[in-house]
């Protein structure tokens, strides 16, 4: 087994390779490119870490680089079987085959040759950063990476046999420890054979053979056989010796292959036909209690000497440590004639007598006489029989307070209060009648100020102070003053003093200020089902729950810490033992380990990102990604590398473009992202591992999304350069067709005014020519040439003025309005009649087009002609001007003007109505006999 630098774990099997990350294995055979299933050594590689060097048995070496494995070539070198690794401070490494040592550098392979070849090389050892250790079956050999000079080790002393070696490690104080096959310990320093320690092992087997041989740095060396786990303290090798755990003690199985400790003081055990399991860093017993009766609410304790008191089905066990420190333990047999039931609840009082429930309704009391380093002598001192109210009840809980005085729950009668020095004289009993809301009360406890707390089934709390105890009324806590679940099962009190309730549906509760204030699991509690509570030595309280045993204490961040060892057992009862261990009951076993107060450095877990699907294809996630519009169905894996209560690692993640704020704490190791918009995005990840404890940096990736290529911004470019294109293409054509137009238009006005305007002129002449001819003719004639003329000199007018309004060079509105002034004056004139002509409101730079401007050209004349004919007046007013959005031409003149009675317009006048009409303005007349007469034309324009 190896652990990288990233923290995965790495086993090696006969049948594969397997990598762990604390949710799954990924393995590798040789479908994977392996030479060999069979996988003997492995190491990483330290100049690229990450990448992992495997030695196999059969196949040889060969390195695992970005999920490709590659086998080794010792250039026709017959070295298939790998029997150890390691990788010095060079990135050089050293691998030991069946046909000696090779140093692999890169892609070079050199074959290690010593004078004296070295054969059968067992294990390799770094000491520092210059030192390599090679032990083989004969010898001990110190490589130096400095000088290049191999020495080997005298390891004989006088009147001791040659002894085969099998394993060898360096602690970190540079000393060399050696195993050999007949179970002694020899031990170098300074590269000198200082002495050899007869462990006492090769006396207890047959074969004492070392599989490996590790050291904790904690003064522990681990010895692996096929027989068990050895624990051998360093500075204690021979007395008191090691400690051998087998299947005993939780072993899967006696035969051990390979060990490991892990970064965070895990024991990883590999076994030759069981895998692998997981073993706290501590030392851990298990003791099966006899008939497992304390599969429940049982209540056990702790003597003044230390010695623990379990009731079993028939008797109580006693556990203690002898002044070896071994384990011993020792079941009292118990006479049941007499009692009505079996032992289900153990408690000293304060005169250090053991009280023993039995049954129903039964309470015996033992003088426990002690041994040195034997089991405790009991007798039976007194026997009680308690009131029972009915059949069916019986002891639920009892406690001994500080006076001594028994507190006993009956089940439907309450709380039984007896004095244990007077016969067990009855003192009250609080029940329903005494303000107690339940006469079933599952716990009892007496906090620092002597108060007594009751736990109800289900109505809460109640509590008797210091001065009350014996005839005051409870007072009654419920849900509503905080409790966040009526069901009590434990009390007992925190570090700084207030009291804690454990509850069996909502988790822990804290007393303070009057009320009652949930600590759940939003807080980090594990279970919200909490079974026992109990003090430790350094002031942390045990919580034992549903799930496991955690420790708390609301003056550490974070306030609770998951005690990995027991992680996943119901914790029945649990309570410190010599402030050396911590011992818990579970379900029909007792447990024990080392108690270590919780240090506030503790390591924060790495966290990496695994895996990125994207539409349900895997993506490489050390590559820059970019991904197309339609691939923006994204789902990330994420894995913290913490291995002491894998189960409970929790996770926070965010991704920035889309996430406010951090998303609450989650176990899943994968979140999907679906439909998500072209843009840039980063995913950020941390973990939290069991003791609460958050990854210092968070695992990030980045992505981009592209926009659909009609969103780039070269498309948008090359489409606004086309329309631009467009746009131009046909302004310009239209501006072709526009002076197209304009030519003809002049054309046209030319041709009108060169043909027809002079063949209208020489009508106009020969019409004259003609009157004169006939002057002395017939009158008729003379009249009909007289029309004639007329009607060509009115048709040239017309003419004219057509020709005028559609040349191009008249288009501007002021040219309209001087040919309006020019005609003006130009009859008015003729007449004598005085004219005013205004433009206002910036009227002259109206843009109208051609039909209006020849409309209202046309009017003007209409209505100038009608008032020379028929007005007889002296002034005319013209005022032309803006007025809301309009464009109104008034022409007045203070004439005869027109009798309504006998109004009838014209053709003149209705001519310019239809005019008006036709551009889409008004025509309005005004007009009163002996008045005068104004025309008014109104036409919407836009200014």
């Amino acid at each position: 087994m190896s652990q990288d630098s990233r923290g995965f774990l790495w086993i090696g099997t006969r049948e594969g390779l397997c990598l762990y990350d604390g949710n799954a294995f990924t393995i590798y055979t040789t479908g994977d490119g392996l030479p060999s299933n069979f996988i003997s050594a492995l190491v990483e590689d330290r100049a690229t870490p990450g990448e992992m060097w495997i030695g196999t048995f059969g196949g040889g070496l060969a390195r695992l680089s970005h999920g490709t494995i590659k086998r080794v070539n010792f250039h026709g070198t017959e070295a298939k079987y790998v029997l150890a690794l390691l990788a010095d401070p060079r990135g050089v490494l050293w691998c030991a085959t069946e046909s000696g040592i090779f140093q692999i550098d890169e892609d070079s392979v050199h074959r290690f040759l010593p004078q004296s070849p070295i054969l059968n090389v067992r294990s390799l050892a770094l000491e520092g950063d210059s030192t390599i250790w090679i032990c083989s079956d004969d010898r001990i050999s110190r490589y130096s990476l400095a000088t290049a000079e191999l020495k080997n080790i005298r390891m004989v002393l006088d009147g001791h046999p040659a002894v085969t070696f099998e394993r060898l490690c360096v602690d970190l104080a540079g000393i060399v420890w050696v195993a050999a096959i007949d179970g002694s310990i020899f031990e170098i320093r300074h590269s000198r054979f200082v002495t050899r320690h007869d462990t006492g092992i090769r006396g207890i087997e047959a074969n004492g053979t070392f599989y490996f041989l590790v050291d904790d740095g904690e003064g522990n060396l681990w010895a692996g056989t096929q027989f068990g786990l050895v624990q051998i303290p360093k500075d204690h090798i021979i007395a008191p010796g090691p400690t051998k755990f087998t299947t005993k003690n939780g072993l899967a199985d006696d035969f051990l292959l390979s060990f490991l400790i892990d970064h965070e003081h895990n024991l990883w055990i590999g076994y030759v036909s069981k895998g692998l399991s997981k073993l706290p860093s501590r030392n851990i017993v298990r003791f099966l209690i006899p008939g497992g009766s304390a599969g429940g609410p049982a209540l056990s304790s702790c003597d003044t000497a230390g010695h623990i008191w379990v009731p079993g089905d028939d008797g109580l066990l006693e556990i203690w440590t002898d002044e070896q420190g071994r384990w011993q333990r020792y079941f009292h047999q118990i006479d049941l004639n007499r009692s009505a039931g079996h032992p289900s609840y153990a408690s000293f009082d304060r005169q250090q007598q053991l009280c023993v429930g039995f049954g129903p309704r039964t309470l015996r009391w033992y003088q426990v006489r002690q041994r040195r380093n034997r089991h405790s002598i009991i007798s039976m001192t007194q026997e009680h029989v308690l009131p029972q109210p009915s059949r069916k009840a019986g002891i639920l809980c009892f406690m001994f307070d500080h006076n001594n005085i028994l507190w006993c729950s009956i089940q439907g009668l309450g709380v039984y209060v007896a004095d244990v020095s007077s016969g067990l004289r009855t003192i009250r009993i609080i029940g329903s009648k005494e303000g107690l809301h339940s006469t079933s009360c599952r716990t009892l406890y007496e906090d620092h100020d002597g108060t007594i707390w009751i736990g109800g089934f289900s109505e809460g709390v109640a509590c008797l102070e210091r001065d009350s105890l014996l005839n005051g009324r409870p007072r009654v806590f419920t849900e509503t003053d905080g409790l966040p679940d009526g069901h009590i099962s434990r009390f007992t009190e925190d570090a700084d003093g207030k009291l804690l309730a454990g509850t069996i549906l909502g988790g822990l509760s804290v007393f303070d200020q009057g009320r009652f204030h949930a600590i759940t699991t939003q807080d980090g509690l594990m279970s919200a089902v909490i079974r026992s509570m109990a003090k430790t030595p350094s002031g942390d309280v045990m919580v034992g729950t549903q799930r496991g045993l955690q420790l708390y204490n609301p003056r550490h961040h974070p306030a609770f810490s998951v005690v990995n060892e027991i992680a996943g057992n119901t914790i029945w009862t649990c309570g410190a033992y010599r402030d050396r261990f911590i011992w818990v009951i579970t379900t029909g076993e007792l447990l024990l380990y080392e108690y270590q107060p919780r240090s506030v450095q503790l390591a924060p877990p790495p966290i990496y990102i695994t895996r990125l699907s994207v539409n349900g294809k895997s993506r490489n996630v050390d590559q820059a990604i970019e991904l197309t519009y339609d691939q923006n169905n994204v789902i990330l894996d994420y894995v913290g590398i913490s291995f002491k209560n894998e189960q409970l690692n929790r996770y926070r993640y965010r991704m920035l473009e889309t996430d406010s704020d951090w998303r609450p704490p989650t176990k899943q190791t994968s979140v999907t992202y679906a439909a998500l918009k072209p843009g840039t995005y980063t995913f950020e990840v941390k973990a939290i591992n069991s003791d609460g404890v958050e990854s210092t940096n968070s695992a990030s990736m980045s992505f981009v999304i592209l926009s659909p290529f009609w969103m780039r911004w070269w498309f948008i470019l090359l489409a606004n350069i086309l329309v631009l294109t467009i746009i131009a293409i046909v302004y310009r054509y239209r501006l072709n067709q526009l002076l197209k137009i304009e030519r003809m238009r002049t054309q046209i006005a030319t041709d009108l005014h060169d043909d027809i305007g002079a063949s209208l002129t020489r009508i106009a002449l020969f019409s004259e020519v003609a009157k004169e001819e006939a002057a002395n003719a017939s009158p008729k004639l003379v009249e009909m040439a007289e029309k004639i003329g007329t009607n060509a000199r009115e048709l040239l007018d017309s003419v004219g003025t057509l020709v005028w309004s559609i040349d191009p060079r008249h288009d501007r509105f002021e040219d309209v309005i001087t040919n309006l002034k020019n005609f003006a004056q130009e009859m008015f004139s003729m007449k004598g009649i005085d004219h005013r002509f205004t433009v206002q409101n910036q009227a002259s730079q109206l843009n109208l087009p051609l039909d209006a401007r020849k409309n209202i050209l046309l009017v003007f004349k209409e209505a100038i002609n009608n008032i020379v004919k028929h007005a007889n007046c002296q002034t005319v007013v013209i005022d032309l001007a803006l007025r809301d959005g309009q464009f109104e031409m008034q022409i007045a003149d203070d004439g005869k003007g027109i009798a309504s009675t006998i109004f009838r317009p014209g053709h003149g006048l209705m001519n310019m109505r239809m005019r008006a009409r036709a551009i889409g303005g008004e025509f309005d007349i005004q007009t009163t006999k002996g008045a005068g007469t104004t025309i008014v034309l109104k036409l919407p324009v836009k200014t």
